[in-house]
């Protein structure tokens, strides 16, 4: 709704006003947050919510929205010319108070998809990692160990945040995995100039160890069923790719090739 009235409006206001009037719903935002902390403290339901989201938080959402909604304004206001990841990057910065403040997996899964859209602008412009020229499969090894530490974090700080629906952890695996599946898409091209390496061979070997951990974590330690739902559909999909583009290089016949894989 900010965004729309901005935008319908936007010749008609100056900058003063565009800026002015986002700091100022901003400000509202935080001060209706203390407002309901207050209530919510003084009757002993701070803990309370709809979902898992306290009333506080989910102002305090509002107020992250409206502060990556200020970043873009300064930036299209002033034509800044920073890189777009740059915004993102800060936005995620900037929210740290506000997830902190409100430790609950509303503001945390917004940070977290803010986050990861900082990493992904990143590394369209760069690699961080290479691994002997093949920048894809780098970018998305990136994003695994991102992900995965994540996951890690979430998991080991499990009691100080609200998520009685274990969203984050579970939203975090899943992005883990799609991420692990890119590392396979991403030698696609390679492989179809190129024999088949021993990168892809030793890649595999480590997304099978990946995966048979985080089985027993989330059978054993950890019981969750809709993460071993998601581990399970990922070694369907990954093993029937990964034979589906072997047998393709060894048989060149695409028939074969995707009954092996079936």
């Amino acid at each position: 709704g900010v965004v729309t009235w901005i935008a319908a409006n936007w010749d008609g206001l100056g900058k003063f006003e565009r800026i002015a009037g986002v700091q100022g719903l901003l400000a509202v935002t935080v001060v209706v947050a203390l407002v309901l902390a207050w209530r919510a403290r003084r009757q002993s339901t701070l803990a309370e919510g709809v979902a898992g989201v306290p009333a506080f938080a989910g102002a305090l959402f509002l107020a992250a929205v409206v502060t990556g909604g200020l970043l873009a304004l300064l930036g299209q206001t002033y034509q800044t010319g920073a890189d777009p990841w740059t915004l993102f990057a800060w936005w995620a910065v900037l929210m740290l108070p506000w997830l902190w403040a409100a430790r609950s997996w509303f503001v945390i899964v917004l940070w977290l998809v803010v986050l990861n859209t900082a990493v992904v602008l990143l590394l369209g412009e760069r690699s961080l990692i290479r691994l002997d020229g093949h920048s894809l499969a780098g970018d998305a090894w990136t994003l695994v160990v991102v992900n995965a530490v994540l996951l890690a974090l979430a998991e080991c700080l499990r009691a100080r945040f609200n998520d009685p629906y274990r969203v984050v952890p579970r939203l975090l695996v899943l992005a883990t995995l799609v991420a692990l599946f890119g590392t396979l898409a991403a030698y696609i091209e390679y492989i179809m100039r190129e024999s088949l390496n021993q990168d892809l061979l030793l890649q595999a070997v480590f997304v099978a160890a990946v995966v048979a951990a985080g089985f027993h974590i989330y059978r054993k330690l950890r019981p969750d069923a809709f993460i071993l739902s998601q581990l399970a559909v990922f070694t369907v999909l990954y093993a029937g790719s990964f034979v589906l583009l072997v047998s393709w290089l060894f048989a060149e016949s695409i028939e074969l090739s995707v009954t092996l894989a079936f």
